[in-house]
C-alpha cells in the first residue's frame, strides 16, 4: 500500500503535474482542428473547476487557447518541465 502525504508529489505522480511538457503519440479525434498534431508538444495547464489532472487523462490548451482533456493513449511525458514566466508587479 502507498501511503501518500499530503501536499507531497510521489514519483508515480510526477509524469502529469502542470507545467509538464508532453509530446503526443498518436493522434487523437479532430487532431487538426484541435491542434494535438502527432509529435507536436504541449503543456500541461490547470483543470478547471472540479476537474483534474492523472495518470488517465491530462488538460492541455488546444489552438484556440481553450482547454481540453487528452487521455493517457495519446501523449507521453518528456522529461522536460516549463519554467515559469515571472511578471514584473508595479
Amino acid at each position: 500500500m502507498i501511503r501518500e502525504e499530503p501536499g507531497k508529489v510521489m514519483p508515480h505522480q510526477r509524469h502529469y503535474q502542470v507545467g509538464n511538457v508532453v509530446r503526443i503519440c498518436k493522434e487523437p479525434p479532430k487532431a487538426r482542428s484541435s491542434g494535438f498534431l502527432l509529435g507536436s508538444l504541449h503543456v500541461i495547464k490547470r483543470p478547471p473547476e472540479g476537474c483534474i489532472n492523472s495518470a488517465s487523462a491530462i488538460w492541455l490548451q488546444d489552438k484556440q487557447r481553450q482547454l481540453r482533456s487528452l487521455q493517457f493513449m495519446y501523449w507521453e511525458w518528456t522529461g522536460k518541465v516549463e519554467k515559469p514566466i515571472r511578471t514584473r508587479t508595479k
